[in-house]
């Protein structure tokens, strides 16, 4: 454990005062802290504790000098503390080391560390998915265009900033919930760098700053839609893009990224782990997702689509254009046979299956419960097989009857 004891340095000022510092002894090495407190060595008295040391009475301004060496000591003494209590003092090899991290926080500065880029580049650098990744990189790119990263720090990001920086969004043309998402993307690193002893506790500013949210568009299909959008006449071209989004319901609103990497059944189910949240699913395939499956068969996966596609988003935004244009379609006339096409659902995309599933199960009033391990919800990545296999059973039930449902049998 590294000690702190008040110490009067013995090397006097011109005009023969010394300088009162810290002294910090830690794995057999010592290394002075200054205080900006300087007294003539007659005015101090020395003390056999690590607190006793004080400037004595006869010296003018003693009290304030006395306080102002109980605060730094104390705020030293607890970053020493606290880094023992998380178990990273020892990874301070010298005493030296010790004092320049206590001189960072103090100074509220942290050296280059501090600094909000730095410190967001190293926070993007282990991110494990790139989609988060990019996710983080765009909110540092939003905050290069509000401040001077090469200066700004976390100390900087007060209430006022981060009020400045939401208005800066708005007039940008953003909506309430992105802006939200890269308030929540400060938010993660701020605390991040809170963690790593780069930025303080004490100039945290979300314990005042509220994030604001408003509710999404409605972005699921009632069961009569569903039928409508499963039977309906569309373009050839346009076929493969709905049974996609039918197979993704029929699986109980599987993501669609993790739909198109799928590689095989395996008894009658299909098994992974989510790309978003590495939590095991076990869904077992239906009758009617089965014959989709058949019906556009990959080499290389599951279903078809990466077989062609490099990147699923690619795929994924033609998907949902096409998803968009299924409904009417007319010929301009004089327009040389362009066609105009009014989606029956113009907004409709990947998304709304998993959506559509929960209403719909919702409404067969299948317990949240039930729901909510369907589509990963409150559930850790740490899920084991034994979990899955234990909600299986409740899983398989309740994806059945919201098919049966769909198909306009009675529910049970």
């Amino acid at each position: 454990m590294a000690r702190l004891k008040l110490h009067l340095d013995r090397r006097p000022t011109k005009d023969g005062k010394r300088h009162i510092k810290i002294l910090i002894s830690h794995n057999t090495t010592t290394a002075l802290f200054p205080t900006d407190i300087f007294v003539r060595p007659e005015h101090w008295e020395d003390g056999d504790s690590e607190t006793e040391p004080h400037v004595k009475k006869t010296c003018l301004g003693y009290k304030l000098m006395n306080d102002i060496l109980v605060e730094k000591f104390g705020v030293a003494q607890e970053q020493v503390n606290t880094l023992a209590f998380d178990g990273v003092l020892q990874t301070f090899k010298t005493a030296t080391d010790l004092k320049n991290h206590i001189q960072a926080q103090m100074d509220g500065k942290g050296g280059e560390g501090s600094l909000v880029a730095v410190h967001f580049d190293k926070f993007i650098a282990r991110r494990n998915k790139a989609g988060t990744a990019n996710a983080y990189k765009e909110t540092l790119a939003k905050i290069t265009k509000y401040s001077d990263v090469r200066k700004l720090r976390f100390e900087d990001i007060t209430v006022a900033w981060l009020k400045n920086f939401e208005t800066k969004l708005r007039r940008d043309g953003l909506a309430v919930n992105s802006i939200a998402r890269h308030l929540r993307d400060i938010r993660a690193v701020y605390n991040d760098a809170i963690d790593y002893d780069v930025a303080s506790l004490a100039t945290y500013p979300f314990r005042r700053f509220k994030i604001t949210h408003e509710a999404t568009a409605k972005r699921s299909l009632t069961i009569d839609q569903l039928r409508q959008l499963r039977d309906y006449p569309c373009e050839p071209h346009q076929e493969k893009y709905r049974d996609l989004f039918l197979l993704i319901f029929y699986l109980g609103g599987i993501n669609m990224i993790d739909l198109l990497n799928l590689k095989e059944i395996t008894n009658g189910r299909i098994e992974y782990k989510r790309a978003k949240t590495s939590t095991l699913y076990s869904i077992k395939v239906e009758p009617e997702a089965q014959a989709i499956i058949d019906k556009y068969r990959g080499k290389n996966y599951l279903i078809s689509p990466l077989d062609s596609y490099a990147d699923h988003k690619n795929f994924l935004h033609r998907m949902n254009r096409n998803l968009q244009e299924i409904g009417t379609v007319e010929i301009l006339p004089g327009r040389g046979g362009k066609k105009k096409k009014t989606g029956v659902f113009p907004d409709l995309s990947t998304y709304w299956a998993r959506h559509s599933w929960a209403s719909v199960a919702a409404e067969l009033e299948i317990p949240i419960e039930t729901i909510s391990a369907m589509l990963g919800h409150g559930v850790g990545s740490k899920v084991t097989s034994v979990y899955v296999a234990f909600n299986r059973k409740k899983i398989d039930e309740a994806n059945r009857r919201v098919i049966d449902f769909l198909n306009g049998k009675s529910p049970r």
